[in-house]
């Protein structure tokens, strides 16, 4: 059986283009343009967004895990009652069994 070769890595990387950037739109305005305090300003209000989101995660978490929860005690409250129906059915078959044994 023939070895298999190991093919030859290039160090450089093909990108396809020379290497132009667009600019970042920050409010309209590329953020080359803008000044400091209006980038200070900007991610004020980034940091801002930021904190809402986090938050309305963590509700939404709060909110999955509560109805998560709600389901399995539903599940095990059902599968309960599905065997105390099976219990009550045995009961009344070996109670209508006994009835019928003392009929005879």
């Amino acid at each position: 059986m023939a070895k298999k070769g190991k093919g030859k890595k290039s160090g450089k990387k093909d990108k396809g283009g020379k290497g132009t950037r667009t600019p970042v739109m920050v409010d309209g305005v590329a953020a080359e343009e803008m000044t400091q305090e209006q980038l200070v300003e900007h991610v004020g209000r980034m940091r801002e967004e930021l904190d809402r989101e986090r938050e309305e995660r963590n509700f939404f978490q709060l909110e999955r895990d509560k109805i998560h929860t709600f389901w399995e005690i539903t599940r095990r409250q059902l599968e309960d009652r599905k065997a105390e129906l099976r219990n009550k059915d045995r009961e009344m078959e070996e109670s209508e069994e006994r009835h019928q044994v003392e009929i005879k």
